[in-house]
């Protein structure tokens, strides 16, 4: 198995070493260092350095074919302080020692071939020789080290790949959660499951893994634990929810956990349709409602590349706390200021990393109430439906290295003649077990068409093959 590069153990950063300008005046400079990685770039160039003080424009560009909604820059601060309060035009938070940057909630996506935005930055420095900032990685990528293309579809892969990284752990969970010991809240523990309550960066800020503080983490299955490792085997995906969870912990107080209703997805599979029912909510003073119930319905249908639109709805017309996602208040768990204590924003909202950074709303993962779509980050949405006509819908694109379906481009078939094939997106060369020996293809660059298969295990926690690594066709051991 291949051994691939941590999120942030990319290039050596270019380093600019000299001299402090003089304390007498301002100086500018034009020069830029450029960086790409999945085809995001980001240049950075000193607008002025003056006395002790610093800063410096960062212009990001979307060179690739796909509208970017969601991106990240990593920058060395070399012996710069940054001033986080400062930053005009993104959101920043400090991550393993790097300064990474990220549109924020009010932040509008790229177009496609050349879109670009740009943001500044403030710092202080001291000393006779300072060593001046560089970007350091884009998505997860270094310069030169680009990673696996993106189709150009018009789809944002990273933003649909996390989605997918969301449904797989969801699944994982639902179908795996360890049983209950006793624990009073041991049902409430899979509406938390994509709260940032539930998760902390790793001592590298390469990617997030689950909090052992945090509440039901004794329920956790490895399952769940290597659905999430898999998908932070993407770069893009590892640097989007590090970047979404520092996002969360930043700019919210963790006092509200983001409350999805992740049980109504328990024992789904993509191609056919599952319904029942998952308990409502009754709040103390619950107007009298008692055991509210909500029916669900889940279905999946084919859409463009072999991937599929995936369609949870949930009806109720007795629950006083209606949503697929809602929030609410951390403190119902014992021991929440194990986990709160990794917030340190104001705001009382509900947060999940699976939204990407700036709390901007995930395109491939769209959740409404009574056809309204629902905020990233979620203050009070739920509603009292004690009348009939209350709904709540969740709509997920998973990637399609996760969805079975045939390679298709305009209708058409494409490639030698293989058993439902997956197309294969190159930055994420692993499945989940069900997909072992499937086929997977793609084009490169030169339009060739290559095609392999799911067929190396990869072992995670506890010695568990918790997935399969894709090989090319003709290479030994790939099968095909």
């Amino acid at each position: 198995m291949k051994i691939k590069a941590l999120l942030f153990l990319g290039v050596a950063p270019l380093i600019a070493c000299g001299s402090p300008p003089s304390d007498q005046g301002e100086t500018t400079s034009d020069q830029s260092q450029n960086v790409v990685g999945g085809g995001i770039a980001a240049s950075i160039s000193i607008v002025s350095a003056t006395g002790n003080n610093y800063s410096a424009k960062v212009t990001v560009t979307n060179n690739s074919a796909n509208p970017m909604s969601n991106w990240n820059v990593s920058v060395n601060m070399g012996t710069v302080t940054l001033l986080t309060g400062n930053t005009q035009g993104a959101e920043v938070e400090m991550i393993a020692g790097y300064a990474v940057f990220n549109p924020g909630p009010t932040g509008t996506t790229l177009a496609a071939n050349g879109g670009s935005t740009s943001f500044t930055f403030y710092g202080t420095y001291a000393g006779k020789t300072y060593t001046a900032p560089t970007v350091y990685l884009v998505d997860g990528h270094g310069s030169g080290n680009a990673g696996g293309e993106w189709p150009n579809d018009g789809i944002d892969h990273m933003s649909r790949a996390t989605a997918t990284a969301a449904l797989n752990l969801v699944l994982a969970y639902e179908n795996n959660k360890l049983p209950n010991t006793g624990d009073a809240n041991y049902a409430l523990y899979d509406s938390l499951l994509l709260s940032a309550h539930m998760f902390t960066i790793n001592s590298t800020g390469t990617g997030i893994q689950f909090d052992p503080n945090a509440p039901g983490y004794a329920f956790v299955p490895v399952a769940a634990v290597n659905a999430l490792a898999i998908a932070q085997d993407s770069k893009e995906v590892a640097s989007n929810l590090v970047s979404g969870l520092a996002s969360c912990f930043a700019k919210t107080n963790g006092a509200s956990f983001y409350q999805f209703k992740a049980n109504a997805l328990k024992g789904f599979q993509l191609g056919t349709t599952s319904t029942g029912t998952v308990p409502g909510w009754t709040p103390p003073n619950g107007n009298n409602v008692t055991n509210p119930i909500d029916n669900f319905t889940v279905t999946s249908s084919s859409i463009s590349g072999g991937a599929s639109n995936i369609t949870m709805t949930l009806t109720s017309s007795h629950d006083s706390w209606f949503s697929a996602l809602a929030y609410n208040s951390i403190s119902i768990f014992p021991n929440s200021s194990l986990v709160t204590s990794k917030f340190s924003g104001g705001s009382t909202a509900g947060c999940s990393p699976f939204n990407g950074p700036g709390g901007i709303n995930n395109p491939h993962w769209v959740i409404s109430l009574n056809g309204q779509t629902l905020p990233a980050r979620v203050v009070n949405p739920a509603e009292q439906c004690l009348n009939p006509g209350c709904s709540s819908t969740l709509v997920i694109d998973p990637d399609g290295y996760a969805v079975a379906g045939p390679y298709i481009s305009n209708g058409v078939q494409l490639g030698p003649t293989l058993a439902n094939p997956f197309q294969y997106d190159t930055s994420t060369n692993e499945c989940t077990p069900d997909k072992y020996g499937d086929y997977a293809c793609y084009y490169d660059q030169n339009n060739n068409h290559i095609c392999g298969m799911f067929s190396v295990p990869v072992v995670k926690k506890n010695g568990a093959i918790a997935g399969y690594e894709w090989l090319q066709c003709g290479t030994a051991g790939a099968g095909c």
